[in-house]
């Protein structure tokens, strides 16, 4: 909830909820992995037994004098072909559409084995969807938690030092799941009511002051969308770093203006101090983090 009237606001720490959502992700791809590669050993060891059959079958077909030997290797042949189909699925994932045959007589695939290949491949091809569906699921999700803290006080840079340290943090994690793609960060400027300073710049009105009162309703930055006057070093030093450039996770700023900016949470039509009402402004003036997948 937004601070009382009178209060200077605090950020509630994300760290923790995001880290053990993050870990529910991880192991349920761990758990997906293990799951999919036990169906592909299943599915490659019966197309496995179909093959050997057709073998066998091949082999008592062959002249004498000796159908022994002829059997044995044969056998040892299809053997080592249905090890090295079974080793394909379970790192390559779905057959190639052709393969070698083993000698002339096993030139084309029999009716069998090419309905296993294709139950196969379809079954691939459905577990690969669902599995893609689970990981956006998982993305939406953690956007959706890291959204949830993201206001940032009138007097801070958005882009500032201790929300590097969130990036950061946020960064590791993606990495972690294997995430590839964009991390967009864009900075919405909160309509704060201010007075003058005996600087000539703004500052937060006195809490019980009329809104009717305030000299401005806005923000000091509202005509700029200059990245550079809401960054610190210490962020822009993150976003050099080898986690933001090597990752396969790039870093996009937005730093919108007045124009531009969108109000998350609408001004009550009652409100009537300037304290209550920047305690909206501030729920307003916040990053807003989205999450793009490559191809997204």
């Amino acid at each position: 909830p937004p601070p009382s009237e009178g209060q200077p606001p605090r950020e509630s720490p994300t760290g923790i909820a995001l880290a053990s959502l993050v870990n529910r992700i991880m192991e349920d791809q761990v758990a997906l992995r293990a799951e999919l590669r036990k169906d592909r050993a299943g599915l490659a060891h019966s197309v496995a037994v179909e093959v050997i059959e057709a073998q066998r079958a091949a082999a008592d077909a062959l002249p004498e004098p000796e159908p022994r030997i002829s059997r044995v290797w044969v056998a040892l042949s299809a053997l080592f072909a249905t090890t090295t189909l079974t080793l394909a699925a379970l790192l390559w994932g779905p057959w190639p559409e052709t393969t070698t045959p083993l000698d002339a007589s096993d030139a084309q695939p029999t009716a069998e084995r090419q309905i296993d290949k294709q139950a196969f491949e379809a079954e691939l091809r459905a577990e690969q969807t669902a599995s893609q569906g689970r990981y956006l699921q998982a993305i939406d999700a953690l956007q959706w938690a890291i959204n949830q803290q993201t206001w940032v006080p009138f007097d801070a840079q958005p882009f500032d030092d201790t929300r590097a340290e969130l990036v950061r943090g946020l960064l590791e994690r993606l990495a972690a799941t294997g995430f590839q793609g964009r991390v967009r960060i864009e900075s919405h400027l909160g309509e704060f009511c201010l007075v003058g300073d005996p600087a000539g710049g703004y500052r937060l009105a006195p809490p019980e002051l009329p809104i009717e009162a305030c000299t401005l309703l806005g923000h000091p930055q509202d005509d700029s969308s200059f990245v550079a006057d809401r960054e610190s070093v210490g962020f822009a030093e993150l976003l050099k770093s080898p986690l933001a450039t090597d990752s396969g996770i790039s870093v996009e700023l937005v730093a919108h203006d007045r124009t531009h900016s969108l109000t998350q949470v609408p001004f009550r039509p009652d409100i009537s101090r300037a304290g209550d009402w920047n305690a909206v402004a501030e729920r307003n003036n916040r990053l807003e983090f989205s999450l793009i997948p490559h191809g997204g």
